[in-house]
């Protein structure tokens, strides 16, 4: 009786089958759809911080609807500015804490879309996971209606 040191056409077709499942258990369920801020070995683009430079103007404070905020860009960073009321705002970086995706306002909230981390227009607290900080703070001050960084 003879055997043979090459797998059978079943034998081979089981491995393929099997290898084929665990490829599929090792990809992401969900694909990413946020927009990475680039490789954190890079250094973050703006002021040395990766945040604009004092006396940058943002917007417009009546472009920002009282509970909400926008997305900018100044000095090469994104930053969220959200506005309290008449008369105040705050700001903090656009970039997740969890993976540097840019975070968006989204109603009363701001949203990381690579993973669903939910942040305060308030004070940039976590609301909800995976990101475990919160956002980067800006000093910013309203001057003759402008959002601008830096302190008063």
């Amino acid at each position: 009786m003879e055997f043979s040191t090459h797998p059978s056409r079943r034998q081979m077709i089981v491995g393929v089958g099997a290898g084929a499942l665990v490829l599929a258990g090792c990809s992401p369920t969900a694909p990413e759809t946020g927009t990475p801020a680039g490789p954190a070995s890079q250094p973050a683009e703006g002021g040395e911080s990766g945040q604009p430079k004092e006396g940058t103007t943002l917007t417009a404070l009546d472009q920002v609807k009282v509970g909400e905020a926008v997305l900018v860009k100044a000095d090469g960073a994104e930053v969220l500015v959200c506005r309290h009321s008449d008369s105040e705002a705050v700001a903090f970086s656009a970039i997740c804490t969890h993976k540097g995706c840019t975070v968006e306002p989204s109603g009363q909230e701001l949203v990381c879309p690579c993973h669903q981390s939910k942040f305060s227009l308030t004070d940039g607290a976590v609301l909800g996971g995976p990101a475990e900080a919160p956002l980067a703070k800006i000093d910013v001050h309203v001057k003759s209606g402008q959002v601008v960084t830096g302190s008063a």
